[in-house]
């Protein structure tokens, strides 16, 4: 019929023909018929092709995230070019199963404190006499004898409190694995020193919970949330096959940083505590530091670790320890 756009069609007799007036009925050309979205015009307004109509709306969507994946990759190379030259912070990847495992792992040691009656605790405090000294016999867990070795009393015991099982970990490591340089420190060979030096022992306590503190190795899940930014971070943290291995959102480019480290360096932790160590020497002797400014001391290196950390994490290629010990001037 003319005029209704062809919404409708003459219906024919049984014989194929089309009937006269009386016999002609009409009838929707689609049952029922579809009207046109807020894409198009309404029902009968215009001739195009219904499937093209019917198509609009996925064409634009499909245009639109096209043009968010370009702007998304664009912008993702700037904040790539910037980082790499020290002017914001790289874009942080989703954490891998391997660093969640690696930093769950530290995050539950960093929680356990020392116990002098465990037997395996008071095993390992033995293990750093025998390195430490391996041509001497302990007298006994209580000595003065401890206090060559840099402990402030004579029970170490009593100075784990800021480090926990941890930091007496920390210490083990480091003398086995670098024996050299844990030899040279606790001895004080480097440099002129003073008249009253830091206790090398407790010092180590101090280093682990700076690290621990600095590398967000808590897991204060109690914290508010403060962003959307930081919500997404978390559950990328938290995401695996595994949910154990969850960690706590990263919320600093030094703890970001580090987290990179252990994709590749399962000794990460322990080799940075080494290079925190030996920049906390240099910076002493630096000062011509005496005991009653360790404070100042301490405070000086977390400054330049962390420094140090956030160069090397906001590198495009990601970073190592060697790269944050040459940041620090260390060989």
């Amino acid at each position: 019929m003319p005029g209704d756009g062809g919404a409708l069609r003459n219906r024919r007799t049984p014989d194929g023909s089309a009937g006269s007036d009386a016999e002609t009925l009409t009838e929707p050309l689609l049952e029922p018929p579809v009207a046109r979205t807020s894409y198009g015009a309404t029902d009968g307004d215009g001739d195009g092709d219904g499937d093209d109509d019917a198509s609009a709306p996925s064409t634009s969507a499909a245009k639109k995230r096209t043009t968010s994946s370009i702007l998304s990759a664009i912008a993702a190379w700037f904040q790539n070019l910037f980082a790499s030259i020290g002017l914001c912070s790289r874009r942080r990847k989703p954490l891998t199963k391997t660093q969640r495992e690696r930093l769950r792992a530290l995050i539950d040691r960093a929680a356990i404190p020392y116990d002098a009656t465990n037997v395996a605790h008071a095993e390992s405090l033995r293990d750093l006499w025998k390195v430490a000294f391996p041509m001497r016999d302990l007298p006994g867990m209580k000595c003065e004898e401890w206090k060559e070795m840099g402990w402030q009393g004579v029970d170490p015991a009593t100075d784990f409190r800021a480090g926990g099982l941890l930091s007496l970990q920390n210490l083990v490591w480091f003398a086995k694995k670098q024996n050299k340089v844990f030899k040279r420190l606790m001895r004080k060979t480097d440099g002129a020193r003073s008249d009253w030096e830091y206790p090398f022992a407790a010092c180590g306590v101090n280093v682990t919970h700076a690290l621990v503190e600095l590398l967000q190795l808590r897991d204060d899940t109690k914290k508010t949330k403060t962003s959307s930014s930081s919500n997404a971070e978390e559950e990328e943290d938290a995401a695996g096959d595994d949910a154990s291995s969850s960690v706590p959102k990263r919320t600093t480019a030094a703890a970001a940083a580090f987290a990179e480290l252990l994709a590749t360096d399962p000794d990460a932790f322990e080799n940075v505590y080494v290079t925190f160590f030996e920049t906390l020497d240099a910076e002493w002797l630096s000062q011509g530091a005496t005991y009653m400014e360790f404070n100042v001391v301490m405070k000086a290196t977390t400054k330049k670790v962390k420094a140090a950390l956030e160069k090397v994490g906001s590198r495009r290629d990601g970073g190592s320890v060697a790269r944050v010990r040459q940041k620090l001037g260390l060989q």
